[in-house]
C-alpha cells in the first residue's frame, strides 16, 4: 500500500511558499532527498517525521493521513464493500475482509459492531458450509458477543451503546449465558428496562 506521504509534503510545503531547499534545510537533508518524498521515490526516515511535521505546521497524524477511526463516509463504503464480499464470495472471505478491515481501524467500535452484526446476519450461510454446525455456531457467536463488548466500550456515538449493550443481550441468550444476560438487562436505562419489568 502506497503512503499519500508525498502528496501531503508538496501541497503542506507549497502553502507555505517554501521551496524544495527551505524545507530541506529546516529537516537537515538534501534537497533531492525532499523530491524523492514528493514523487513519492522514497519515504522519510521514521526519525524525521516530527521535525517535519513541526516544519510544514501539522502533526505527525496528519502527515501521516492517519485516522484513528474511519469518516461516516467511509464506513458507508466498507459496509457496502463487506456485504458485497460476504454474498459474493461467501462466508470466509467475508470474515478475512473484515478483519483486514479492523486492523486498519482497531479502536473503531462503530466497525466492530456492523462487523459483529454482520457475522449474525451470513451466519446461516457460514453454517451451510461447516462440517460441524453447532461448533461453528457457538464459535461465530463468541467472536460477535466480543466484538460488541469492544464496540460498546470503544464506540464515540452516544447512540450505539445501548444498541450494542442490547445486541450483546442477544447473543449471551443465543449462548444460552442467561445470567449475564439479565445483569446487561439491568443495566438498560429505565425506558428500555419497562418492557423488561412488565414481563417479569
Amino acid at each position: 500500500m502506497q503512503l499519500p506521504i508525498g502528496n501531503i509534503i508538496a501541497c503542506a510545503r507549497r502553502a507555505k511558499n517554501m521551496t524544495q531547499e527551505n524545507l530541506a534545510d529546516m529537516v537537515g537533508v538534501t534537497a533531492a532527498a525532499v523530491s524523492k518524498w514528493e514523487t513519492n521515490a522514497s519515504y522519510p526516515d521514521i526519525t524525521l517525521l516530527p521535525p517535519l511535521a513541526r516544519a510544514l505546521g501539522m502533526t505527525v497524524d496528519a502527515l501521516l493521513d492517519f485516522h484513528a477511526a474511519p469518516t461516516d463516509e467511509e464506513v458507508r463504503a466498507i459496509t457496502d464493500r463487506l456485504h458485497e464480499v460476504f454474498s459474493g464470495q461467501g462466508f470466509d472471505a467475508g470474515r478475512s475482509a473484515a478483519e483486514a478491515i479492523l486492523r486498519e481501524f482497531p479502536s473503531s467500535g462503530s466497525l466492530k459492531l456492523i462487523v459483529g452484526g454482520m457475522y449474525y446476519h451470513y451466519l446461516a450461510s457460514a453454517l451451510n458450509r461447516a462440517d460441524h454446525a453447532e461448533q461453528a455456531a457457538e464459535e461465530i457467536s463468541e467472536q460477535c458477543l466480543a466484538l460488541f463488548e469492544q464496540g460498546e466500550r470503544q464506540t464515540e456515538d452516544v447512540g450505539e451503546k445501548p444498541v450494542a449493550k442490547m445486541l450483546r443481550i442477544n447473543t449471551l441468550t443465543i449462548l444460552s449465558r442467561y445470567g449475564e444476560a439479565e445483569q446487561l438487562i439491568e443495566e438498560l436505562p429505565a425506558k428500555q428496562n419497562v418492557f423488561h419489568a412488565a414481563h417479569s
